[in-house]
């Protein structure tokens, strides 16, 4: 995340090392990181290409190619809220299918899902339960004296 909460698409959490421009991510408002430029691999000089944000990254991806995401946190507190960020950017896409089929063709070991829309996560496990099973469920009331309470699910592959 940006310093601005915009999500955007980068290995490492500083500029430093794939780019011309230097700092940690989360220190720079968008329109800072949009000025560095990649970093040719081989010459090691910046390139015209700009880093993109998640949003543009998806819109060029959507029914071309499938899509892993890794969410990086690189300290505790940083990227508070990142995940709900990438779930509604996805969401707004269009490319919810694309993440079912995703997990189901990755087959992880195990899936914990984090939801605070039931109705969503419960639409989510049918499809998910060809490969995998139900075994843990545990609500939490992240959010005491308000009716928001987010459902943790452990599913493991059958």
């Amino acid at each position: 995340l940006t310093a601005d909460s915009v999500v955007v698409v980068c290995h490492d959490p500083t500029l430093n090392r794939t780019t011309d421009r230097k700092g940690r991510i989360c220190d720079l408002t968008l329109e800072q990181f949009k000025q560095a430029r990649a970093l040719d691999r081989e010459t090691g000089k910046a390139t015209d290409e700009t880093l993109p944000t998640l949003a543009e990254a998806l819109d060029l991806i959507k029914g071309r190619a499938g899509v892993l995401l890794e969410i990086k946190k690189y300290r505790k507190g940083r990227y508070d809220g990142i995940e709900k960020k990438v779930l509604e950017l996805i969401e707004e896409r269009g490319m919810h299918d694309d993440v079912i089929k995703t997990i189901l063709a990755a087959e992880p070991k195990r899936v914990v899902y984090v939801s605070c829309n039931p109705a969503t996560q419960a639409r989510d496990l049918s499809l998910l339960d060809v490969k995998y099973a139900l075994k843990k469920v545990q609500p939490v009331d992240m959010f005491p004296h308000t009716h928001h309470v987010e459902n943790v699910v452990l599913l493991e592959k059958r």
